[in-house]
């Protein structure tokens, strides 16, 4: 697969332009409706957003994949070209509590959302709505681009940002460079304190 057609199958924007990913403040709103959610339904929700791993890799971990002690969550890469793949992806400490606390009522080896994709999307579908998200990226996969454009204006690097979502070609998390918008408009604010204030 060449560099343009890895590129084309990726995209911020359908081709009817709709964008595809939560933004920042759109990210807030999903996090405030999935904090009165109950204990699962929130956890699985903050690890989507925290992540931006794939769904079915969310329905897939078990207990003793959380590492409170290193803030990781050990992420098996369920795309065939990656079977037997596993990446450590970081979590608040926050986050990393709650699920400690969590996985201490469940047994060793146990799912810890033992859900199939279906239902899973479902819960996801509901918090959306109930923030008031809709369209195209008031999806996992929008919470998924999200986090890949928060890394890129934060300044992770690309290779750092490519491990962490699982992607096999570095040309696929280049999408991510491709922000507009406000994104867009939030780096050009840094570029402009740089050289108005010397910082």
């Amino acid at each position: 697969m060449t560099i343009s057609s890895v590129q084309s199958a990726m995209r911020l924007y359908d081709r009817s332009g709709q964008r595809l990913y939560l933004n920042v403040e759109e990210g807030r709103r999903f996090l405030t409706v999935a904090e009165h959610r109950r204990s699962d339904i929130r956890l699985f929700a903050q690890i989507l957003f925290h992540t931006g791993v794939r769904l079915s890799e969310a329905c897939a971990i078990e207990t003793t994949d959380i590492q409170t002690s290193a803030n990781v969550i050990a992420i098996r890469t369920l795309k065939k070209r990656n079977v037997g793949h596993v990446r450590e992806v970081h979590i608040p400490n926050s986050l990393a509590q709650e699920l400690s606390d969590f996985c201490s009522a469940q047994l060793p080896r146990q799912r810890l959302f033992p859900v199939n994709r279906t239902t899973a999307w479902r819960w996801i579908a509901a918090i959306m709505a109930e923030a008031e998200l809709i369209g195209a990226h008031a999806t996992p996969k929008g919470l998924r681009h999200g986090f890949g454009v928060r890394a890129i204006l934060v300044g992770v690097p690309l290779p750092v940002l490519q491990k962490w979502m699982g992607h096999a070609r570095l040309e696929t998390t280049t999408i991510y460079t491709r922000i507009v918008g406000k994104e867009e408009r939030q780096l050009a604010e840094s570029m402009f304190d740089v050289t108005e204030n010397g910082r």
